[in-house]
């Protein structure tokens, strides 16, 4: 995972390239042309590779970073401002969004004019961007943004604070969204009512709202006992069984097993599973984020019912 340090060092000027001897201003209009650089706002650059490798909430965190050098002076709003605070969108925004009026979208910006983000009082990332608040810009985004990433995105921002109770706690996001009023208000008062801090990743929200959609009964976050130790499982479903066994949904990541130790690790925990008498059915984040029909159908290959 590329680190927010080692994304602020990749975005170069046409200045510094041409005065560090990279290019002259003739072979960095080709690089231009043939795709080798891409230009991420005006005036800064990235090395295509790299650009194409980075998810999309960091590809629009480089453009964040681009768009101050030039105006530094802005204040983010709404889903720029939550990706600001490492908070995961499903679908972040074209352009920077920044507060203020103005009226449009122009070099690469838009303004946010509503009257709550009017109304925020500034707050800084760790690395010293100025936003709205948390409340102010997460609440925005679930008022403008489709159900489904609104949620996902309120969910992360609830795992991104959870240790940080000052900047943003579930009890003030849900009082807010489910008392939002004007444009919007609806879904922000569904989100509101679906809100829940135990989601762990964007997998995880994903992969309940699936479960709610097919009318699967679960348990999110279970703690299950079993020859002397506890495990945390994804999902519990216990009213679905396979083959006898009662189903434990788990949600693999890419960071779930980054060592050898770690596969051990869980390879061990699966067979007391087993053992206990439980059956684990395991669905890919990305299946449970872009491809929720290839889910369902892991789900009903592993056995499971069709509703």
């Amino acid at each position: 995972m590329i680190t927010r340090e080692e994304l602020s060092t990749m975005i170069r000027t046409r200045t510094e390239l041409i005065t560090s001897a990279t290019h002259t201003r003739i072979t960095l209009s080709h690089a231009l042309n043939r795709g080798e650089l891409t230009r991420v706002s005006k005036g800064h650059l990235l090395p295509t590779q790299t650009w194409n490798k980075l998810h999309p909430n960091d590809q629009h965190y480089v453009c964040i970073l681009a768009h101050l050098n030039e105006y530094p002076a802005n204040i983010l709003a709404a889903q720029s401002a939550a990706v600001a605070w490492g908070v995961s969108s499903l679908s972040p925004p074209r352009h920077v969004q920044v507060r203020g009026a103005g009226g449009g979208r122009r070099e690469n910006i838009q303004r946010i004019q509503d009257a709550l983000t009017a109304d925020s009082p500034i707050v800084y990332t760790p690395e010293g961007i100025p936003t709205v608040t948390p409340l102010t810009a997460i609440t925005t985004c679930v008022k403008t943004l489709p159900f489904r990433d609104g949620l996902v995105l309120a969910e992360s921002a609830l795992q991104r604070f959870a240790q940080e109770p000052d900047m943003l706690t579930h009890e003030e996001l849900k009082k807010e969204l489910s008392s939002a009023s004007g444009r919007g208000c609806r879904t922000a008062r569904l989100v509101g009512h679906e809100l829940s801090p135990r989601s762990e990743s964007v997998a995880e929200t994903c992969m309940r709202l699936l479960l709610d959609d097919q009318g699967i009964r679960y348990k999110q976050q279970e703690t299950i006992i079993c020859e002397g130790h506890a495990y945390r499982v994804d999902f519990l479903l216990p009213t679905t069984s396979l083959h006898g066994r009662p189903v434990i949904l788990e949600v693999d990541g890419n960071v779930k097993y980054n060592a050898k130790e770690d596969l051990v690790r869980e390879k061990n925990r699966q067979d007391r599973l087993l053992h206990a008498g439980y059956a684990v059915v395991r669905v890919s984040a990305k299946d449970a984020i872009y491809r929720p029909r290839r889910a369902l159908q892991v789900l009903r290959a592993a056995g499971m019912p069709q509703t």
